[in-house]
């Protein structure tokens, strides 16, 4: 990120002081500036270069999913029998804390549904990984169902081999959910929208951020920006990759889809859910242009979008001429090892990262900045916030 001498605003202007500034105003930020104001004893400056959801926060299908991007077999071979189990818990103590501890008792009306997911197979290889996945779960405890292609008929889909049904997972609109936030924050988090930062520099012992309208003094600075983090810190180039997702949404239908699960498919490739009001999301096709995927630019693509209306050709019929209201796309953050990222930024005293969610940023945000805000103003944190930590990418 950068500006010109010209374009730049800050000079001049009296800083805001804060004790911790957040760079971010998405699900991570909001959810950060939430934990931290419910501890206490801080101030906090979040500042966004647009308005509060305007990343990726506001272009997902706000899925609410226990794990990773991989089927829970994948989980295991890749991180080991503990980790993967420690990960996996920690997704659904995500869900529980989003839910227990900031909608229930603040009453935001953001479209939280419990409503089960399936993760469903397209072919034998993926449906024998969940059948593997299936038992390692219920090895470790952790509560699912197999089902097989009679899924189809009862779903009124169609191609699938089975699937991996998991109660515990819902949905959200995850702009409500920010606002919500935001409405009961307390007076000592000041938020600043419409504001890029351009610059975080340490000088006379404390940070000093310059933002295109704002200058900000703080002791600690955290980077929620998820994908375009790279573009304020070098050392995440390489580690964490802007990717971008494209969605698209199909105009209302009286007609309950899906028993009403949000259903997860061709080993996480697409999803789609119907919302309350009739409306189904769709997104995903991204594997099969995985280059032109990369970057920062976040228009669609019609090589994608076709591959979607396909995908409605080929698996759900009962949708196939519903009008296409709206398409759009988001760039996420993806990790070198699938993994979120938290904690200081090697050379960069003072200055945290927190983000790349590899496409599961809300299975993981609420939990991880609960977890940072604990370990930041108590000094510890009873979740395994170590797994996590940017030193093990080097």
């Amino acid at each position: 990120m950068s500006i010109s001498y010209w374009l730049d605003k800050s000079s001049g202007k009296i800083p805001l002081k804060a004790d911790i500034a957040i760079i971010g105003g998405g699900i991570t930020g909001l959810c950060l500036a939430y934990w931290l104001d419910q501890i206490g004893g801080v101030s906090v400056a979040l500042v966004e270069r647009g308005r509060l959801g305007s990343g990726a926060t506001g272009r997902n299908a706000g899925f609410l999913l226990a794990g990773t991007s991989e089927n829970y077999f994948r989980m295991r071979q890749q991180y080991g029998n503990e980790r993967a189990k420690a990960i996996y818990s920690l997704t659904i103590d995500n869900h529980n804390l989003l839910y227990e501890q900031i909608i229930k008792p603040h009453s935001i009306n953001c479209g939280y549904t419990r409503c089960g997911s399936i993760t469903a197979a397209v072919t034998n290889e993926e449906y024998d990984e969940l059948l593997n996945s299936h038992r390692l779960l219920c090895d470790d405890n952790f509560q699912c169902e197999l089902i097989d292609e009679t899924m189809n008929a009862k779903l009124e889909v169609r191609g699938f081999k089975g699937g991996l049904q998991q109660r515990i997972d819902g949905g959200i609109n995850p702009v409500l959910f920010i606002e919500g936030i935001k409405s009961f924050l307390s007076d000592k988090v000041s938020i600043i929208e419409h504001c890029e930062v351009f610059d975080i520099r340490s000088e006379s012992g404390e940070l000093n951020i310059r933002a295109e309208s704002a200058a900000i003094k703080c002791d600690l600075a955290i980077l929620a920006t998820n994908g375009y983090a790279p573009l304020l810190s070098s050392f995440l180039k390489g580690k964490v990759t802007p990717t971008r997702g494209q969605v698209l949404a199909l105009s209302a239908t009286d007609k309950k889809l899906f028993d009403g699960h949000t259903i997860y498919c061709d080993f996480g490739f697409e999803y789609f859910r119907q919302l309350s009001n009739g409306v189904v999301l769709l997104g995903g096709f991204r594997q099969n242009y995985r280059a032109e995927e990369l970057g920062y630019s976040d228009e669609t693509t019609e090589s994608i979008q076709m591959g979607l209306e396909e995908f409605i050709s080929g698996h759900i019929p009962t949708l196939v001429g519903q009008k296409i209201t709206h398409r759009w796309s988001g760039i996420m953050g993806f990790s070198a090892d699938g993994l979120p990222l938290v904690g200081e930024i090697p050379g960069h005293p003072g200055v945290m990262y927190i983000g790349g969610y590899t496409g599961h940023g809300l299975g993981f945000a609420v939990v991880l900045t609960k977890a940072l805000a604990e370990q930041l103003l108590n000094g510890k944190t009873d979740y395994p916030l170590e797994i996590f930590s940017l030193r093990r990418l080097g």
